[in-house]
């Protein structure tokens, strides 16, 4: 169980906000390479998981298929199941090797583990930047050139004009999250990419 807590931000100077958490005290350095993050995400015909994020519910989940790199190099991916209890978070993984990266892996993705009854609903791609504090408890990262595709109607849109700064711990640090979060100057928001993009393509 761990905590993703979330800062949606303006793109006013990338460089600035690089800035802040490479000079932030607790001496994040970067962990991993950039890389792109893609998912596609299932929901129930009535969009299930959609409407419980909206609705702030407390208990609620999230189901993602997600591969890295080229968006069309899709075989070598894995699915999980994202619970939220509060917030507190978890996941769980099934790999799925897929043996092509035709429409039908929508089907493969579904024998690998996931209920028939869901839908592919929205596709997201974006670059994502990878830090860690000193200690190793603290990770951030941020992701840029957020897209947004609707699987069922090929529309597609972005989101060039936002940063999304997440800060991720377990649930034993979370009294030292004040200390950190003092010295972030940005505000903390509740975001969903998933209900983001739901919003944009489907409504």
């Amino acid at each position: 169980m761990r905590y993703e807590l979330k800062y949606a931000i303006a793109t006013v100077d990338r460089y600035m906000i690089e800035q802040s958490i490479l000079n932030h005290p607790a001496s994040f350095k970067e962990a991993f390479p950039d890389r792109v993050v893609n998912n596609i995400y299932f929901d129930s015909p009535d969009l299930k998981c959609y409407y419980q994020n909206i609705n702030g519910d407390p208990i609620r989940s999230k189901i993602r298929y997600r591969w890295y790199g080229d968006q069309s190099n899709i075989n070598n991916g894995h699915i999980e199941i994202k619970r939220k209890v509060h917030q507190l978070g978890y996941k769980e993984y099934i790999q799925v090797p897929l043996k092509t990266n035709a429409l039908n892996h929508i089907t493969e993705i579904k024998d690998g583990g996931l209920p028939h009854s869901l839908q592919a609903t929205i596709w997201n791609s974006y670059m994502r930047s990878y830090y860690l504090s000193m200690d190793g408890l603290f990770r951030v990262t941020i992701d840029r050139n957020l897209t947004y595709g609707n699987y069922i109607n090929d529309v597609v849109t972005g989101s060039e004009d936002q940063l999304i700064l997440e800060i991720k711990f377990d649930k034993d640090s979370i009294r030292r999250f004040d200390e950190i979060n003092r010295y972030l100057p940005f505000r903390q928001t509740k975001y969903s990419k998933y209900a983001e993009g739901v919003t944009k393509l489907m409504y």
